[in-house]
């Protein structure tokens, strides 16, 4: 009897707006990524690793993962960027995906290095033979696979990065294991505002990681110093990381924040008044989205930078407020 083994597989599908502009002529250095992924393993921990989505069946996943009564040919499937697969071992959780949540914090990791909107639409348990040969492809039942797209060009990790979310996995342990809740509780929610769908929502999500990092404990003052805290310590937090944010841009998104958090529409915003200003929200958004991830990036690598997010009186002293 042939042995049998398992991998959890999660397929990042590509962007339906890659054709086009592949057509325009846009993207020849992208294709010359994506194309690195069919000739190469990126191995990011022993057990895991960025993979060609050839070698893992990618089409049988995505049509196992698709809803009930749309058919492969409805859904026109365009071949994926690349597939996540780590290795089960015998004494892991026979049946649930994922068990520990090692893929889900790769992927989480991976937005630290560069941002994109992979969710989890099309995993999978498969299960393979010694040959190669697929005998199995088992869709978990829980969903994230729609997300907010950030202001973005390319929606994808490129080889160089994959080594650099390697890193981060390396460090990982050692930077959980300093319980820094501030950092943590950033990473969380900058995760949470990357998968989620409404923009409204994920402002109030990214709004609420910058204030957990940077602003003061829950139970400091009240809503008006929160503000003026946020207004002044994001952009004392882009000065040093090199990102531009004003303080204008930092009441812009605080406004962005508290809109959404209180169930507001952020259409009555007066910056997103207009149509014509959606441009420069979404701008704004990833501005941020890219500071959080530096900051949180550098925490996780950097234990003296990530010390000085261990008290409000740290991040006090790190932001000369």
């Amino acid at each position: 009897m042939a042995h049998l083994s398992r991998f959890d597989v999660l397929v990042v599908p590509s962007d339906p707006g890659d054709v086009e502009r592949q057509d325009e002529g846009c993207i020849e250095e992208e294709m010359a990524d994506l194309e690195s992924f069919r000739d190469q393993e990126i191995c990011l921990t022993p057990e895991l690793w960025v993979g060609a989505p050839r070698d893992w069946d990618w089409e049988r996943i995505m049509v196992a993962c698709l809803p009930s009564g749309i058919s492969a040919d409805l859904a026109r499937l365009d071949p994926p960027y690349y597939a996540l697969v780590r290795a089960v071992k015998s004494q892991d959780t026979a049946t649930q995906w994922d068990w520990d949540q090692e893929l889900q914090r790769t992927l989480m990791l991976s937005r630290l290095v560069h941002c994109h909107s992979a969710g989890y639409a099309f995993r999978a348990r498969v299960t393979r033979t010694d040959d190669g040969t697929t005998q199995e492809v088992f869709p978990p039942f829980w969903d994230n696979g729609s997300v907010y797209h950030p202001n973005i060009e390319r929606n994808y990790v490129n080889p160089d990065e994959w080594k650099n979310v390697g890193r981060l996995l390396e460090h990982y342990s050692a930077f959980k294991a300093r319980d820094l809740n501030r950092v943590t509780s950033a990473l969380f929610f900058r995760e949470a505002a990357a998968l989620e769908y409404w923009n409204d929502i994920a402002w109030a999500l990214l709004g609420t990681a910058v204030e957990r990092l940077v602003g003061p404990d829950w139970n400091g003052p009240n809503g008006q110093r929160r503000k003026k805290l946020f207004c002044e310590r994001l952009p004392a937090l882009a000065e040093l990381m090199g990102t531009p944010i004003s303080e204008q841009d930092a009441k812009d998104a605080w406004g962005f924040r508290s809109l959404g958090a209180h169930g507001e529409c952020i259409s009555s915003h007066p910056l997103a008044h207009d149509t014509a200003d959606q441009p420069i929200r979404a701008e704004l958004y990833d501005r941020v989205v890219r500071l959080l991830s530096d900051a949180l990036r550098k925490a996780i690598l950097d234990e003296a930078f990530a010390m000085n997010f261990e008290s409000e009186a740290s991040v006090a002293q790190l932001l000369n407020q």
